[in-house]
């Protein structure tokens, strides 16, 4: 079904070049483009002159329309991001609860000191096997006793990918004999590169 929500660009007339109006149509589960209806203005009203529609989003390809074996170097390292197994899944929550639920997620496993799960939710996916372990110590080191808050997702940071959400929250960490609150602003959870179904957390985790 359609959505109500639409977004309406308009182009105002220069010269003699007709003015333009485009309505971009989407659902409401998604911020991908359904249909585009395109009307130019003739004899003071917008007049359709055509409706482009995108039906072909998620569709599987020929897997013979790109033959990496024949294309790519043999020593460059290949990797099926839509296959690995790094942070978790969306399981239809909300981009909002899957932020909080991710994040929560991954202070629980380091209250467990599951460190395994941890480091599947937590950072970016390793191509480099040099990088893991630094992401491990990270980790370890962190000593979480308990969550404290996790507050509402709010807008990325700047620079951050648009897709993810910045989620404040203050937890209890030991820290020299001494159990300490710590308020963590600047962990933020997205979408896995390659995978839109999967959420990991990045971010500063260090007090």
């Amino acid at each position: 079904m359609m959505l109500e929500d639409r977004y309406l660009v308009w182009r105002l007339r220069r010269g003699s070049a007709p003015a333009l109006s485009r309505i971009y149509h989407r659902y409401e589960d998604d911020l991908l483009i359904r249909s585009v209806e395109i009307s130019t203005w003739r004899d003071g009203a917008y007049v359709s002159c055509g409706l482009w529609r995108y039906c072909d989003y998620n569709e599987p390809f020929d897997p013979a329309l790109f033959d990496l074996e024949d294309e790519v170097p043999t020593d460059v390292t290949r990797i099926d991001l839509a296959t690995l197994d790094f942070g978790l899944e969306q399981n239809g929550l909300t981009k909002e609860q899957c932020a909080v639920n991710i994040v929560r997620a991954l202070f629980e496993a380091l209250i467990a000191e599951d460190y395994d799960k941890a480091i599947k939710i937590y950072g970016i996916w390793h191509t480099n096997p040099e990088t893991k372990p630094a992401t491990w110590e990270c980790i370890k080191n962190l000593n979480v006793v308990r969550i404290v808050s996790i507050g509402d997702p709010l807008p990325p940071l700047p620079m951050a990918h648009m897709t993810s959400l910045r989620v404040p929250c203050t937890i209890e960490v030991q820290k020299e004999g001494q159990t300490v609150q710590v308020q963590l602003d600047q962990l933020s959870a997205s979408p896995v590169l390659g995978n839109s179904r999967r959420w990991h957390v990045y971010g500063k985790i260090n007090p």
